[in-house]
Order: structure tokens, then C-alpha cells, then sequence
């Protein structure tokens, strides 16, 4: 809650979902600093990962570090102590999990949040993109799955789900009429019909 800028906030975002690899440091400074000097860039890059480390506690406990910063790359340390809810979401998908997923997913990662760079809020925007489409996907799954076991209600809440976040897709739409209607909630199935 105490970054200096947003830069900063988004530099550790970026290092967080892209954890899996070192990024060079001059990736970093032309995703975030593209209209400077590459000295300046360079520079900014040196202060923010600094201010980064004292907030995150890196400069008192390296042990413990959460980045590994090094002189040609940085990366957000796997091993350290944090729980990231986009990777136990990932991870639930490829576990097959889709209750699990569609419990961990909230909505947009992030919302609200912007960036001084322009390449920062395209990544961030493709980032936000590919995991809505994930979720949906995944609730359409549970959705069908549930149908097929005949866990009524929890198709309902699914379906209701799915639609709350893209209220046009008809194919959630049939899913939760057809869930009242293997319920034998005929009125409710009627209703969503109209909506």
C-alpha cells in the first residue's frame, strides 16, 4: 500500500505474473520507461526495483528475498512466501478443478489499476483478456458438467455467474434456463427466457 508510483506498483504486477523466467532488464525499462533516455530508463529501473526491495522487506531479510534482482535481469522469486490468486486460479484449470477456479476467480485482475507506460496497460489489458476468457470457459465447463450430475443449483449459480460477466452470451442464458427447467422450475426458466 506505500508505492511511490504507479510504475513501481505495476513493475511488481508485471514480475509477479511473469514469474516463471528472469526478464531482462532492458525489457523491463522499454516496457516502463519507453519515451526516456536509456541512461534515464536505466536509472529508473535501479530506483524502482530499490524502492520495491525496501517495501517488500528484500533489503532486511535477502534470505527471504521476493525478487531476484541480478545485474542483467530480475525475476520474482517462486520460492519465497506469497500466494498469488491468478496462479491458484491457473493451477485449478490445469488440475481440472473447475469448482475450485470458479471459486478463486473475482472478476478483471486488477480493476482500476493504471500504468504510466502505454505497453504496461496493453500487456495488462491482454493479461485481463485472456484470463476473462479463461474463466468464462471454465464456468461454461462447470456449468455443463454440473447439467450432465445434475447438481441443479450449482449449475444455477454458475450460469448466473457467467452471465454476470458477459451478459450477452446466450449459450449461459440456455444453461441456466435449462437448469430451472431439469429443476422443474418452469416460471423461472420462462423468466430467464424473457431476459
Amino acid at each position: 500500500t506505500h508505492f511511490r508510483s504507479a510504475n513501481n506498483q505495476g513493475l511488481l504486477v508485471y514480475l509477479a505474473l511473469q514469474s516463471e523466467k528472469p526478464v531482462a532488464r532492458e525489457v523491463l525499462t522499454a516496457v516502463f520507461w519507453p519515451e526516456e533516455s536509456d541512461e534515464n530508463a536505466r536509472n529508473n529501473l535501479r530506483q524502482s526495483l530499490y524502492q520495491l526491495r525496501k517495501l517488500l522487506g528484500d533489503l532486511d531479510q535477502p534470505a527471504q528475498s521476493y525478487l531476484l534482482v541480478t545485474r542483467q535481469s530480475v525475476q520474482f522469486n517462486l520460492d519465497s512466501d506469497f500466494e498469488l490468486d491468478v496462479q491458484q486460479f491457473l493451477q485449478a484449470v490445469d488440475d481440472g478443478e473447475l469448482a475450485t477456479a470458479v471459486a478463486l476467480y473475482h472478476g478483471d485482475l486488477l480493476p482500476g489499476f493504471t500504468c504510466d507506460s502505454l505497453e504496461v496497460e496493453t500487456w495488462l489489458r491482454q493479461e485481463r483478456e485472456t484470463l476473462h476468457q479463461l474463466a468464462l470457459e471454465t464456468m461454461f465447463e462447470l456449468t455443463r458438467d454440473c447439467l450432465r450430475n445434475g447438481r441443479l443449483d450449482q449449475a444455477q449459480t454458475t450460469a448466473r455467474q457467467q452471465i454476470s460477466l458477459e451478459p450477452w452470451r446466450e449459450q449461459d442464458h440456455r444453461h441456466h434456463m435449462q437448469a430451472y427447467a431439469l429443476a422443474g422450475d418452469r416460471g423461472n426458466a420462462l423468466a430467464q427466457y424473457e431476459v
